[in-house]
């Protein structure tokens, strides 16, 4: 690994030189911040991706401690999973967006997705680029979004952004920052390109800071970014080319691109199966010399009919599209030709489409097409399936989007590519995949290319009119239910990153319900029976309600898994006589005069002694005010105690106005609770006990935010003493 520094950076020499202007100056000492975990770090970064790391594209895991075991009062002996690492990005000029970057001591690098505190700060303001921080992952969530493994919070299947208080909760600063400090690693293009291919490379390269060198780039003269995010490619002496994604967020994103051979320096991030260089900041383009622009393009003729025989060039395209009112499109659609000059994304997974732009000529006026298909309006199957330099025919209509930007819009389709056309018996199928191939029997399933074949001909919401055997190995597992439905959502292929078919909510062995949450793992061969569904017109899928036939090479049911992570069940508790009912103000609750209004200690009301715990969870129970009835809120993994005289029945008044988003389970340690079910106006807990403490559901399951975090809004407390 070969690394350069990137930047004597001004801001870290500021209070030098305001020094050198005046010795007698003198200058406030700079307080350098201190975290309380300094000496406690106990895990690397590279440890972290290769304990949590899966295959799949999508997933979440939460992290626990260093270990699970208890000591013999059942009290955990684990400790918390501390990482200490040099923030090396920043969102200060807004190409990076509510990410922050690391580098371990150990050398590789992490993503943590987290939101500012408001829309007017930065995350840089927090942690600025080259401070030195402490990461405490215990109780945040790992995994990858678009294939980009980083650091976050769980939404259903995905991970998705820190709230900034739980982030500061977990990440504190231990110096001021030096941009000096902070290296880059130095990489070319065939390197990291061969680095995709195996999980190894993935692993050590995502996320780096890296600087590229002797490249330049393929449309100079034009804005980063003017109007809309943009990929922007760079290429080496040999053509090999790399992404630089651009935000039209950046300050900068109107700059105009630089001619000449220079250096580029930016973060390697990662979206659906392709890098993307995320610049920090402008003096991410070194070396470039703003002056050697190309020769202006010829300036081409607006010519042909739109048809087939005789297509739009991209100068007649651009001037039928730049006469239509914002967003109008054509009435029917028409035939453009043009060679492809970027690809900005092929998606390969639920839906894919592929955008990219075409040309008449190199530097010329460009249009985009905007999430199209492949020949026939088939799905896109690998990454590289669309090439710059090739030629291209698409048919679709044109649209003026929001009056500014010519493109043909979403739903086109490739009718010619690189010569070849979906007539000739020759059409192109770049990439993993393979031929249709079965009869959709038991003896002859369908793979998943034929699967999809048939699929996609298939008019919206429209099943075939029997059920059908499809056989294929789980890529993907999206959700595997356990409760109520006890059904699963998973995605199969015919090999390694070859086009996924959607088994939607199906069962298991004869229409059982699933057991437990990893009894289908990625890797192992499936054979599924039911209908196929064109969902929308857009998604293929196998239709709910179908159901595995053969696992693994197993035509008959294994022995269930154990659920490492089964759902409570508490035993039912006979009926117990009850008195009058004790009523709880829970807004007299002691907590912070500001926000977030954390509780900062118990409540003794009539008796009985409320205590709240953050526990295991990433946020502090709160008490907020609505309507003038103070309302306590239990974030995911708190814990809420009640001791005093025995109860035999607890009435949880819930706000539902604030709480039916998150809301999710309360689980007794002593007694049992009613059922449990979305809309529900309060919770009723019964048994006979002088102290029971109630824990939150980690993940919202009952609310209109199923997946996230969860919580439980609390506006008021009965609580009814066992009769004597």
């Amino acid at each position: 690994m070969k690394k350069s520094l990137l930047y004597i950076a001004a801001a870290a020499l500021g209070s030098v030189a305001l020094g050198a202007c005046d010795n007698d100056m003198a200058l406030p000492p700079i307080a350098e911040p201190a975290s309380e975990w300094v000496g406690m770090a106990n895990t690397d970064v590279k440890e972290i991706k290769e304990k949590y790391w899966q295959d799949a594209n999508n997933y979440n895991t939460s992290v626990g401690l260093t270990n699970d075991d208890t000591d013999a009062d059942g009290n955990p002996t684990g400790s918390e999973i501390i990482i200490k690492g040099r923030v090396i990005s920043s969102d200060a000029t807004g190409n990076i967006y509510n990410n922050i970057v690391i580098l371990g001591e150990d050398g590789q690098a992490l993503t943590i997705a987290a939101r500012t505190a408001s829309s007017s700060k930065k995350l840089n303001d927090q942690y600025p680029y080259g401070c030195e921080v402490y990461l405490n992952l215990s109780g945040l969530s790992v995994g990858r979004y678009a294939g980009l493994f980083q650091v976050g919070a769980a939404s259903g299947t995905e991970i998705t952004f820190l709230e900034n208080a739980v982030l500061t909760e977990h990440m504190q600063a231990n110096s001021i920052g030096y941009p000096s400090k902070v290296d880059t690693m130095l990489v070319d293009i065939p390197t990291v390109m061969e680095a995709k291919k195996t999980t190894e490379g993935l692993q050590e390269y995502m996320s780096q800071l890296i600087r590229v060198d002797g490249v330049t780039f393929e449309n100079p003269g034009q804005p980063f970014a003017a109007s809309q995010n943009e990929n922007r490619y760079v290429k080496d002496a040999a053509g090999n080319r790399l992404n630089i994604r651009c935000s039209s967020r950046s300050t900068w994103h109107n700059d105009l691109i630089p001619g000449g051979t220079g250096s580029v320096v930016g973060i390697l991030s990662y979206y659906n199966n392709d890098w993307q260089v995320l610049m920090i900041d402008e003096e991410g383009c070194i070396d470039f010399d703003p002056s050697a622009m190309p020769e202006p393009a010829p300036e081409v003729e607006p010519a042909g009919e739109g048809t087939a025989a005789s297509p739009y060039n991209v100068a007649k395209a651009l001037e039928i599209t730049n006469a239509l009112a914002a967003d109008a499109t054509t009435e029917t659609e028409v035939y453009v030709k043009g060679m492809i000059v970027s690809v900005d994304e092929i998606d390969t997974g639920s839906y894919g489409n592929a955008t990219y732009t075409i040309a008449d000529v190199e530097n010329g006026n460009e249009l985009k097409i905007f999430r199209g298909y492949w020949f026939n309006g088939d799905k896109f199957t690998s990454a590289d399936q669309l090439q710059a330099g090739k030629e291209v025919t698409v048919l679709g209509k044109l649209v003026n989007f929001k009056g500014n930007t010519p493109e043909m819009a979403q739903g086109n389709k490739v009718v010619s590519y690189d010569g070849q056309t979906s007539g000739g018996g020759d059409t192109p199928v770049p990439g993993p995949g393979a031929d249709p191939a079965g009869e959709g029997t038991l003896a002859s399933p369908y793979n998943v290319a034929k699967a999809l074949q048939v699929t996609n001909a298939l008019a919206a919401d429209v099943t075939t009119e029997t059920e059908v055997y499809v056989k294929g190995i789980i890529s993907n597992v999206n959700e595997i239910d356990t409760g109520t439905y006890g059904n699963a959502t998973y995605e199969i292929s015919d090999a390694e990153g070859g086009a996924s078919f959607k088994i939607f909510r199906g069962y298991w062995f004869n229409g059982d319900k699933f057991t437990a949450k990893n009894q289908l793992e990625v890797g192992k061969e499936v054979i599924v029976l039911g209908k196929l569904v064109n969902f929308k017109g857009n998604t293929p899928e196998m239709a709910q309600g179908n159901k595995v036939v053969s696992y693994d090479g197993s035509t008959v049911a294994p022995e269930p898994t154990p659920d490492p992570t089964p759902d409570p069940t508490p035993d039912p508790t006979p009926d117990v006589p009850v008195g009058d009912a004790v009523t709880i103000n829970l807004g007299e609750m002691p907590h912070a005069d500001a926000s977030p209004y954390s509780v900062t200690g118990s409540l003794t009301q009539n008796g009985y002694t409320l205590t709240t715990d953050k526990s295991s969870g990433a946020t502090a129970p709160a008490i907020y005010t609505y309507n003038g009835v103070g309302t306590l809120r239990l974030y995911a993994n708190n814990t809420l105690n009640i001791k005093g005289a025995a109860m035999g029945k607890i009435v949880f008044t819930l706000n539902t106005a604030t709480g039916a988003k998150r809301y999710t389970t309360f689980t007794p340690n002593a007694g049992s609770l009613g059922t449990q079910a979305t809309d529900d106006a309060s919770i009723t807990w019964t048994g006979d006990s002088s102290d029971v403490t109630f824990t939150v559901g980690a993940t919202a399951t009952m609310g209109t935010e199923n997946g996230k975090p969860g919580q439980i809004h609390i506006s008021s407390i009965e609580i009814y003493p066992v009769a004597e």
